[in-house]
């Protein structure tokens, strides 16, 4: 169980220790006659209700409807909401999520991702939990699976410079990472500055930011932050604004009819940094408002860009000062607070830091993973106790995480804490732990409690 202290952008990681999660997508009629008939005038009626009507826009142009999450899993239920009109999916990333649901679970993931309520598949295709149903890398291949799109466009992050990997190669790798069967990949072919296949019964074209295919239906669009991990490099070099609207201004060129969007930020498991989860916010901002690509940068995104260059140079003074005047901008804005907590923390002020990340987490939950990074580094530096200390406060946000309790039993056994670390490995060994994920986990809990129970007692 490893959640590493992350890099600006880092590369993503398809699973975060036993369970990097899961994912996705009813009712009976009724043919009494003194309850509500059921005609066709109602069932169309019905039908207006329940499908959004589709309204198309230019991606970039007109304005859209963005709806953030915290994972590609997590847009399912919106993905799905408009399975009926067949769009095609247009994705912006460096991962296709394209990890195909283990065929056990397939029937199972297609009833929750088919009809499961949001909730039911926050719990079993987002959360880290210890029985998941679909992991976060298979939120595609779940959604072509289950009939919601009739095309994918998977747009890869290359330089402006930088053509497609040889066919063969790209084929090679997505065989050897388990994205394609052997009959998928006999289906790729070339045609033009573009790949085709056909995956899961869908037609798919893979492209560049260079050259951006035009989906045959209106599109729904879908970005992931990963998108920029391989176009940026560092601050000085490729700047991470710059690089953010020189990449929106190509898609724009793409004239793409969209019927809607959705971004995944993927800080949960530590795929993203939590350092750039504003980068969401910013990037739904400039798709609802196109016309901001072509303006100067905002005070506040002006700069947080001045911070990220300065922090090239090691100005912990300039930026903390710069993070002040930010704050006085955006009191409430949870990325602003989280910066000034980083920047405390880079000037060793421990106390005020702590103090920033507290209000950061009040108003997004989701930087209380940062207390998980804090402990790890607490026990690299042998520091059991501020650990501890670190860890419950991620508990109190997430409860359910069994990541977190397994790293408090296992800190605890190494104080020497026997009834303490029982108690923790009591809990997580009556959890239900996945078959086909985490069927190792209960051995390995097993042998943790031996370990604590082989401590002294009265500890």
């Amino acid at each position: 169980m490893k959640i590493p202290n992350i890099p600006l952008i880092p590369s993503v990681n398809a699973h975060v220790i036993f369970c990097l999660l899961i994912i996705l997508f009813c009712l009976p009629g009724c043919d009494n006659s003194q309850k509500v008939g059921v005609t066709a005038d109602s069932k169309a009626t019905h039908q207006k209700k329940t499908t959004p009507e589709i309204k198309t826009a230019t991606l970039l142009v007109d304005s859209i409807n963005v709806t953030l999450v915290e994972t590609a899993t997590a847009a399912l239920p919106l993905w799905r909401d408009h399975a009926s009109h067949k769009p095609a999916l247009m994705l912006f990333s460096n991962d296709p999520f394209l990890t195909p649901v283990p065929e056990p679970l397939h029937d199972e993931v297609m009833d929750l991702v088919r009809s499961g309520k949001p909730a039911q598949i926050k719990a079993r295709a987002v959360d880290i939990s210890p029985n998941p149903l679909l992991m976060h890398p298979m939120a595609v291949d779940a959604a072509l699976k289950a009939g919601f799109f009739s095309q994918l466009i998977w747009i890869l992050p290359l330089k402006a410079d930088e053509p497609l990997p040889a066919m063969d190669v790209l084929r090679q790798k997505m065989l050897d990472t388990g994205l394609l069967s052997q009959s998928e990949a006999k289906s790729f072919s070339a045609e033009g500055e573009h790949y085709t296949a056909v995956l899961r019964g869908i037609p798919v074209t893979i492209g560049t930011l260079a050259h951006i295919p035009r989906p045959k239906n209106p599109a729904w669009i879908h970005f992931d932050l990963s998108l920029f991990k391989p176009l940026y490099k560092n601050e000085v070099s490729t700047p991470l604004y710059p690089l953010v609207l020189d990449t929106l201004k190509k898609i724009r060129a793409a004239s793409i009819s969209s019927v809607g969007a959705t971004i995944s930020q993927s800080n949960l498991g530590g795929a993203i940094s939590l350092k750039v989860r504003f980068l969401g916010k910013d990037l739904s901002h400039l798709l609802e408002f196109p016309a901001s690509i072509d303006e100067d940068l905002p005070e506040l995104q002006f700069r947080r860009s001045q911070n990220l260059y300065l922090e090239h140079f090691v100005k912990k003074e300039e930026i903390l000062e710069n993070c002040l005047h930010m704050e006085i901008l955006a009191p409430e804005d949870a990325s602003v607070k989280f910066d000034l907590y980083y920047a405390n923390r880079e000037m060793q002020r421990g106390k005020q830091a702590l103090k920033f990340l507290e209000k950061a987490v009040v108003l997004d939950p989701m930087y209380a993973y940062e207390y998980v990074y804090l402990a790890e580094t607490a026990v690299e530096k042998k520091r059991p106790a501020a650990a501890l200390d670190m860890l419950e406060k991620a508990r109190k946000t997430f409860p359910d995480n069994p990541v977190i309790r397994i790293m408090e039993a296992d800190i605890n056994i190494g104080l020497g804490r026997r009834e303490t670390a029982v108690d923790l490995l009591d809990q997580l060994q009556s959890l239900p732990w996945s078959k086909v994920y985490d069927q190792d986990e209960p051995g390995r809990l097993e042998n943790m409690k031996k370990s604590a129970e082989s401590l002294p007692a009265g500890h």
